[in-house]
């Protein structure tokens, strides 16, 4: 019976090691739990951060994009506006070269104008002086034909 009762208290002992054991895997297990439901809950976050670090990435990819396109049409619109500017100083420079032609030519005809209008002070005052001297010769003639009626009569 010593033996039977050294067993049943062996047995008691190693149910109580056992319940002792289950009782460890129990809160093991419950701890490993909380653990895994942590970590699925970081996981949650970690794959919320990730889609919304993507969808912060795609809309600045966007941004980026469409400012792409507003510098290509920039610099687009930069050289139309250069093609513009040297068009505009080639015809600047073409009127520039016209204004000094022309303001050349107003020179040279203002030139030959006061030049003719002296020739033209020049002629009338010859021509004054050839009337005056006409008109003294007509009135020494007439004073001959005058004195010579005078004699003849």
């Amino acid at each position: 019976m010593n033996q039977l009762e050294s067993e049943i208290s062996d047995d008691k002992k190693n149910t109580q090691k056992d319940r002792s054991f289950i009782e460890k895997l129990k809160r093991d297990r419950d701890m490993y739990q909380k653990e895994i439901e942590r970590a699925d809950t970081n996981n949650k976050k970690i794959e919320e951060e990730i889609l919304s670090k993507e969808k912060v990435l795609k809309e600045k990819e966007n941004e980026i994009f469409g400012q792409k396109k507003e510098v290509e049409r920039l610099n687009k619109s930069i050289m139309v506006l250069q093609k513009e500017r040297d068009s505009y100083a080639m015809q600047a420079t073409t009127a520039e070269a016209k204004y000094f032609y022309s303001r050349d030519e107003v020179k040279l005809r203002d030139n030959f104008i006061a030049e003719f209008t002296k020739q033209n002070s020049e002629t009338e005052a010859k021509l004054k002086r050839q009337q005056a001297l006409y008109e003294d010769v007509r009135s020494d003639r007439n004073l001959v034909s005058k004195n010579l009626a005078e004699i003849q009569e």
